[in-house]
């Protein structure tokens, strides 16, 4: 996968700063159609993965705000790895910011001995901020410069 950085916004399927998931996968299907096919929601909405394909799992976050390192939760790693583990799938993270994805392959960082930094972090018990109700995660980090950058945007 080869793609290159723009910061602009398009107005068709965003609103400024966010894209939705279904969305970024359509993206996604419409370049890369080999790898993606047949890619389908998880069917729990409290999977530890969102997507998934007979060559991936999936996680997929949009993001208002642009980071540098990305979080990952470690509990998700861990589950996922099991199942990748056990079908010979890969495990993609990915996470957009004003139609850029930077994807990362999970297995390929583990295999490389990838220094994820696991640590303890308070944060907010949802994703969605403005949830009331905070907690201890486990979380590691995702750098940049460690993912294959994707233009989502036409």
């Amino acid at each position: 996968m080869r793609g290159f950085i723009v910061h602009t916004l398009s107005t068709a399927n965003l609103t400024p700063n966010f894209m939705k998931a279904s969305k970024i996968i359509e993206r996604l299907e419409s370049r890369f159609p080999n790898v993606m096919r047949g890619v389908q929601e998880a069917s729990d909405q409290y999977s530890t993965y969102d997507f998934s394909n007979d060559l991936y799992l999936i996680e997929v976050k949009s993001r208002r705000k642009r980071y540098n390192p990305w979080l990952i939760e470690q509990h998700k790693v861990v589950a996922n790895k099991e199942i990748a583990d056990e079908t010979g799938q890969q495990i993609l993270y990915l996470s957009e910011y004003e139609g850029v994805a930077s994807i990362w392959n999970i297995n390929r960082l583990i295999q490389n001995k990838y220094d994820f930094g696991w640590t303890q972090k308070r944060m907010p018990c949802t994703t969605d901020f403005g949830a009331r109700g905070w907690k201890l995660k486990d979380v590691g980090y995702l750098y940049e410069k460690d993912s294959k950058q994707i233009n989502l945007i036409d």
